[in-house]
């Protein structure tokens, strides 16, 4: 997938997509979220740990890190979305806080 500007909304990109998860959803519950179409999950700060086919029913593979340098652990979750959401409120947190945010 490639964010197509002109469009505003995700496109299909040849040999490319994020593990089965669909499009990333760039908002949920008023909550912007980080787009990375760099990343394997298609968020910033969302990472899977190890082979999505090896986790079992509940398993929770998808892992949110807060930004660089620390990269705060904030937990794992059951969807990319969710660890998504995670990283974005943490830079929010920050930003309020009086830190750069990412």
């Amino acid at each position: 997938m490639k964010w197509d500007s002109t469009k505003g909304k995700w496109v299909p990109s040849t040999g490319y997509h994020f593990l089965g998860q669909g499009a990333p959803e760039p908002e949920v519950d008023g909550v912007q979220l980080w787009l990375n179409s760099q990343s394997k999950t298609g968020y910033k700060g969302v990472f899977v740990q190890g082979c999505l086919d090896k986790h079992g029913a509940g398993a929770k593979p998808f892992q949110a890190k807060g930004p660089k340098p620390e990269q705060k652990h904030l937990g794992y979750f059951a969807t990319a979305v969710e660890a998504a959401v995670a990283y974005a409120k943490h830079v929010a947190g920050a930003a309020e806080a009086g830190g750069d945010g990412a």
